[in-house]
Formats: C-alpha cells, structure tokens, sequence
C-alpha cells in the first residue's frame, strides 16, 4: 500500500517536472523567435558603415585595415575602423560597431580591450563634450600607458547610442531590460559603440565635437 503510494507521488512529480520543462521550452522558443525578429528588423535598418563620410570639416579618413576578426569578436553587425587627419597634422582613430544584440557588446570596451593589449589605465572619468549642434554627449573618458619605454599614450571617449538615445554606461543594454519582449510601441533595439582616440587629448576632443551629430544622425531615431 505504502510502496505503491511512493510510486504514485514518484511518477506525478515526475509528469509534473516533465510539463514544467516543456512549457519552459515553449516559452524560450517563442522568445528566441521574438528576439531574432527583433534583431533582423535592427539589422535591416542599418546604413552600411562603409557608406560613413570620408570627408568631414577638415578631417579626412582613411579604413584602416586589420587582421583582427572585429566582427567575429564582437558579435556586430558592421564596424568601421579609420584614421581622420586634419590640416593642424592632427590624427585620430574612430571606431564604429552597430549590433541588433546589445548583449554581445558588453565585454568590448576600452578598459577591457586597451588593457588586453598591454596597456594600462592612467585615467578614467566620467565626462561630457558638446557637439557642434549644441548636443550635450555623457562619455567616459580614458587615457591609456604602454608600460615600456618610450611610454606612449592614448586618449579615448567613449560611448553609445542604444536605441537611439544616447548613453556612457553600458549597463543600461546589459540587464534584465534588454531581455524583455518586445514593446508593440518598440520598433527597434540596437546599440552603436562610439570610440574616438589619439595620442594627443586635444584632437580626440575636437574630433569627438565636429563628427558626432554626423554619427548621431548616421543612426535610426527611437
């Protein structure tokens, strides 16, 4: 009697779990389709990086080539890498990536990649600069050492454009929000990873004034 009790319970806890994972495996799947519907809808948006002015002011880019897997690594959808120079011989790096997976961005950041490559932090601060049009843009602002003679240094702003707003903490597309399914109101998720570099503090700053609101504008509008 009691054996055949135990056995009862045994088998309905066991059908119980059972549902438990089907129903789970339902809800994943349907939310993984919402997902890459999400995604491929931000993917289509898009304007090819390659498509960016080469000519902005009086700074002319150049793509700078690299062996580095950037899209690979970083799981974006499309990147730009270049070098801009002005007519004061002044240079900086300006480094693009747009992904419809927000997620996939969080571990690429300065901190993270500048010191993967042997350098090391001397500065790090929250800060802002105004653009050209008068945008008010929250970065972070790095400088980086190489450790060995002759000490080269690299100044660094950083930010995002998440859904089209603009953002310094790579927080707000790393948590529970991003995960959510969509919102009916929502007509796309995206993050733009914005770094604008150079040895000199000065021609990072002027850069990162005369080519945002280009960059901002490049970019769909929440």
């Amino acid at each position: 009697m009691f054996i055949s009790s135990d056995n009862n319970y045994f088998w309905r806890a066991w059908i119980i779990v059972l549902s438990a994972l089907l129903i789970a495996g339902v809800i994943y799947r349907s939310a993984a389709a919402k997902q890459q519907l999400i995604e491929s809808q931000a993917s289509l948006i898009t304007i090819p990086l390659k498509e960016f002015p080469l000519k902005i002011k009086d700074w002319s880019g150049e793509d700078v080539m690299t062996d580095y897997p950037i899209a690979k690594a970083t799981g974006c959808n499309d990147y730009m890498l270049r070098v801009y120079r002005n007519a004061d011989r002044q240079w900086v790096n300006v480094y693009i990536t747009f992904s419809a997976q927000p997620r996939k961005m969080i571990g690429h950041r300065p901190e993270v990649c500048f010191t993967a490559s042997g350098w090391n932090i001397i500065k790090e601060a929250k800060t802002q600069f105004t653009t050209a049009l008068g945008r008010r843009v929250p970065c972070v602002e790095f400088l980086f050492e190489k450790p060995v003679w002759p000490n080269d240094e690299m100044s660094v702003l950083n930010f995002y454009i998440f859904n089209g707003n603009l953002t310094d903490n790579h927080k707000n597309f790393s948590g529970i929000k991003w995960r959510r399914l969509k919102d009916d109101n929502e007509q796309f998720r995206y993050v733009t990873q914005i770094q604008i570099s150079s040895s000199e503090a000065q021609a990072a700053k002027k850069a990162a004034t005369e080519m945002t609101d280009l960059i901002i504008n490049y970019f769909p509008k929440k």
